[in-house]
């Protein structure tokens, strides 16, 4: 009897057991089809070639498209949908159907919303890659559960919170990236060592803090990139004694202080080393130049101050050297001549000083070479024999002298030279317009004379050219007309003459045109109007002369017109009020007449904006309201017309008192008389008949009784005769009598001799 309990007991403690270990569950390929089917539906965007995801073919899963099956039960295995526009969200996957999916990548599509907590039941999962999506939220507690999980990654997308630190129970993990997201330091000292890491990325997050510390004890990383994160503090010392396996190390863009350690040559096989954009000071320590397998070394924009060490000679597989915006100064190092495999060298923005070393000859693969904003002196040494991979130059900003050389012609591969601020002298030499690739030509603030080139017309991919400050004679070469692709022209501060070339207008992609402070005279071509994406057009100080175009006012995108210091006559045009774009203009100091336009742009102009043209006018600053002098001649007319007016209209009352006082019986014998003076005439109008009934006692006539007209006055019409027009007693009387016979007054107004009453001719005879 006491057997039964025990081999209950047993049995209990097997059934416990058992449910403790990990369930081998099994599943059909139905059932996973079925799942995956689901969720292609669910989605907002799915891609042609998941077609073959369907119900039709539902017995086929192993051959559809990103799905790998087990070869003994058929089962799905890897599910690997990288790189083909999935559009949508994890929500409605289905996990459970694929409990031995040992690869799932997502990688570069455009998912969104949470990564699903189900996602850890997937246990046997060796790859995980959700990078390049939109995923949000934080990372799911559960992704630690992935014990089987070697590679990790969930970059490039939108998470948040705390890096959960159980994710560093993944043992096995040996590549680990959650860089570009919005994840937060946690508690560094809960992460457990990860000996087995390899690759380690979790740049452009939001950590903050110092260095992590769970990195000390991750022996085998060979690439780790920290950049961007806002670290502090100095690195420290255990990241040069424990992590002697690094090949690539980035900590960019974080605010690390202090000099940089002479022990950084501990890091032997380090191949990439970026420290830039931190306070880093002191000077680069000599021992860097023992780092042999360096090739990229990148330290621009901190302060690093002294001598380029001279050990850097030794570097002899660096290809790319950035040291720009430091402290650095001395004279450049004739050792860095040595490394001869350098493609990028960028000195520029120290204080170098002294000349460049002849030995920078020796850099036949250097592709950019920079030294812009130092000190640098002397003859630009004649290094490019061999210049075939050079496309970029940057040599502006410092005192360099003697003529600019012709050899230059024999850098076919440049696409950018900037020499501009230096002390070149000399002519531009045409071999220039050899460089079919030249996309920036900078000569400005240089002592360069002589004329434009024609031959610079032949570089067609030229976007932009600066010549200003310079000593340049001659006419505007209409050859400028063939760059079609400029965007930028700036000739300004030299001494050009002649006309501005109507051609100009032919580079229909002119961002800019500055001719200012030359000796060009003429007229602005009416063609400008056809520069539709000008936004700054700066003709001042010329010898320009004529009315401005109205076409100008087309360029409605146009921010900055200066047409100052010339000899323009004539109105502003009324269109420039059409430009909405435009914010600073100046048209000060010519000979420019009337009203401004009306425009917010010129009503708030500032004073200096029209200065120096007397006959402008306007609401603005410093102008005279166009309405002033019209103000003053409209007072002269009121005081003139007014009286005059006055007597006119006293002299008619008096008249017509005295015509309706006259003794009717007098008056109808003057209108006999009177009307027998003018011999009989067709006329073209005619008034209409006088009713009868209109011939009433006037109610406030003096008189008692009004003499009945003979039919021929009833009959009469208007005579339209000039002499009749001029004879105002006859007028006066016609008027007089008709209307005291009539009562009405109003009619007076139809009768004239320009538009008499009429209604068919007849001839009639007085």
């Amino acid at each position: 009897m006491k057997t039964i309990p025990k081999l209950f007991l047993l049995f209990l403690f097997h059934i416990l057991f058992l449910s403790l270990l990990p369930l081998k569950t099994t599943t059909s390929p139905t059932t996973q089809a079925e799942a995956l089917i689901k969720w292609k539906n669910s989605l907002s965007s799915s891609p042609p070639s998941l077609n073959s995801w369907s119900f039709t073919n539902l017995n086929n899963l192993c051959n559809w498209t990103a799905v790998v099956c087990e070869n003994t039960t058929s089962t799905v295995s890897q599910i690997d949908l990288s790189n083909i526009n999935v559009t949508g969200t994890l929500t409605h996957f289905d996990f459970t159907p694929f409990p031995n999916l040992t690869v799932f990548n997502l990688n570069n599509n455009t998912l969104n919303g949470p990564i699903p907590a189900a996602i850890g039941d997937m246990y046997k999962l060796t790859l995980l890659d959700m990078g390049n999506n939109f995923l949000e939220g934080e990372i799911p507690l559960d992704i630690s559960r992935l014990t089987e999980l070697q590679y990790l990654s969930l970059h490039s997308n939108n998470l948040n919170g705390t890096i959960p630190y159980q994710l560093s129970n993944l043992q096995k993990v040996w590549y680990f990236d959650l860089g570009s997201n919005y994840l937060e330091s946690p508690d560094w000292s809960k992460f457990s060592s990860m000996p087995l890491l390899t690759y380690l990325d979790l740049y452009l997050n939001r950590l903050g803090s110092g260095f992590p510390d769970f990195i000390s004890n991750c022996w085998n990383l060979t690439f780790l990139d920290l950049s961007m994160n806002s670290l502090t503090g100095q690195i420290p010392e255990w990241v040069f004694r424990n992590l002697g396996k690094l090949e690539y190390l980035n900590l960019t863009n974080n605010q690390f202080v202090g000099p940089l350690s002479s022990n950084i040559s501990n890091l032997s096989n380090l191949k990439q080393l970026n420290l830039a954009a931190n306070h880093f000071n002191a000077t680069i320590p000599q021992d860097i130049g023992f780092i042999a397998n360096l090739q990229h070394l990148d330290m621009q924009n901190n302060s690093f101050e002294g001598q380029i060490p001279s050990s850097i000679g030794q570097l002899k597989k660096l290809s790319y050297l950035n040291l720009q915006f430091n402290s650095l100064d001395s004279t450049i190092p004739s050792e860095l001549g040595s490394c001869t495999k350098l493609t990028y060298l960028g000195l520029s923005s120290n204080s170098f000083s002294g000349e460049l070393p002849e030995t920078i000859s020796s850099f036949s693969k250097l592709s950019e070479f920079s030294v812009l904003g130092n000190n640098l002196s002397g003859p630009f040494p004649d290094v490019w024999k061999n210049c075939s991979e050079l496309s970029m130059v940057r040599l502006d900003g410092n005192q360099f002298v003697g003529q600019i050389s012709p050899d230059w012609g024999k850098c076919e591969s440049l696409i950018g030279l900037s020499m501009g601020r230096n002390k070149f002298s000399g002519q531009i030499p045409p071999e220039i317009g050899r460089l079919s690739r030249l996309q920036t030509l900078g000569l400005d603030s240089n002592n360069l004379t002589g004329t434009i080139p024609t031959e610079i017309g032949n570089i067609g991919k030229l976007y932009k050219l600066n010549l200003t400050n310079n000593h340049f004679t001659g006419s505007l070469p209409k050859c400028l007309s063939k760059l079609t692709l400029l965007r930028n022209l700036d000739l300004a501060n030299n001494d050009l003459t002649g006309n501005i070339p109507m051609e100009l207008s032919k580079l229909d992609d002119l961002l800019s045109l500055n001719l200012s402070h030359n000796r060009i005279s003429g007229k602005i071509p009416f063609e400008f109007g056809n520069l539709k994406f000008l936004y700054l057009l700066d003709l001042s100080r010329n010898l320009l002369s004529g009315s401005i175009p109205p076409s100008l006012g087309q360029l409605q995108r146009l921010q900055i017109l200066n047409v100052s210091q010339n000899s323009f006559s004539g109105e502003i045009p009324s269109s420039f009020s059409g430009i909405l774009t435009l914010d600073t203009i100046d048209f000060s100091f010519n000979n420019l007449t009337g009203p401004i336009p009306d425009s917010t742009i010129f009503h708030l102009a500032p004073r200096n904006a029209f200065v120096g043209n007397s006959a402008l006018c306007g609401d603005a600053e410093g102008l005279a309201p166009c309405n002033r002098r019209g103000k003053s001649n409209n007072k002269v007319l009121i005081y003139v017309l007014v009286p005059i007016c006055g007597v006119s209209v006293l002299a008619s009352i008096i008249s017509v008192f005295l015509i309706l006082h006259r003794n009717p019986k007098r008056e109808n014998d003057d209108l006999k008389e009177k009307t027998s003076e003018y011999q009989c005439c067709k006329l073209q109008k005619e008034t209409k008949p006088i009713s009868k009934n209109l011939y009433k006692k006037r109610k406030h006539s003096t008189m008692k009784t009004i003499p009945k007209p003979s039919l021929s006055l009833l009959n009469l019409p208007l005579l339209y005769h000039a002499s009749i027009q001029h004879d105002i007693g006859f007028d006066l009387l016609l008027r007089g009598e008709v209307a005291g016979a009539v009562g009405v007054s109003d009619n007076f107004g139809s009768w004239h001799a320009h538009e008499p009453p009429h209604r068919h001719d007849q001839t009639c005879a007085l």
